[in-house]
């Protein structure tokens, strides 16, 4: 895989790395998701300084061409510190599916439930963080999407009020929508996926 390259605030180079082999991969395919999704989004790998002789592993979700999404894997990190988007200019992950989706497409809170569904044949979009809802609705009403929407948010209260500010603001907009209101016990798209894939494939085709 061709190394992704993004430079940063401060000056310092950041690589994704040739995936294969390394400890971002076997994270996503102990998420359930494929090689073969993980190279069609270019998903990397970096080994992250985070302290004096202290590293971590760090998987790489390009956004855009020169954005990123970097989600720390060392068990123990802090979560307010387990993602960081680059800097500059932010993206939804999958953003042109929005336009060039041939099946309806469900908006996920993080890149791993979007993956996840696009793993079973779906479409996917992910804002990557609640906080994003209205930037979402602002380019919705620049620019409809091509198919319905199904809000697809985590099974917890950010995840409720995401999805009933979604719903709130597609419906002034007069854009068609659809609401997953739960994953059959599970969290979030990921968990139910990894728990039991015919069960995430039955929900996602329903």
């Amino acid at each position: 895989m061709t190394a992704q390259l993004q430079q940063t605030n401060n000056d310092l180079l950041f690589y994704s790395h040739w995936f294969e082999g390394s400890a971002a991969e076997s994270y996503v395919l102990q998420r359930g998701i494929s090689k073969e999704t993980a190279k069609r989004f270019q998903l990397g790998w970096e080994v992250e300084i985070i302290g004096a002789g202290n590293t971590a592993d760090v998987l790489v979700i390009p956004t855009s061409n020169d954005s990123f999404i970097f989600r720390r894997l060392d068990a123990d990190c802090d979560s307010s510190s387990r993602y960081r988007n680059s800097p500059g200019q932010t993206h939804f992950f999958n953003e042109a599916a929005l336009t060039a989706a041939t099946s309806p497409i469900f908006i996920t809170e993080g890149a791993m439930d979007a993956l996840s569904i696009i793993e079973c044949k779906g479409e996917a979009i992910s804002l990557n963080s609640t906080a994003n809802v209205n930037r979402l609705l602002r380019m919705l009403e620049q620019q409809k999407p091509s198919q319905k929407l199904i809000i697809a948010m985590d099974a917890d209260e950010a995840g409720k009020r995401a999805e009933k500010e979604l719903a709130e603001g597609l419906s002034k907009l007069a854009i068609p929508y659809y609401i997953v209101s739960d994953w059959n016990g599970c969290k979030d798209a990921n968990e139910l996926l990894v728990k039991s894939r015919p069960d995430f494939e039955k929900l996602i085709s329903k």
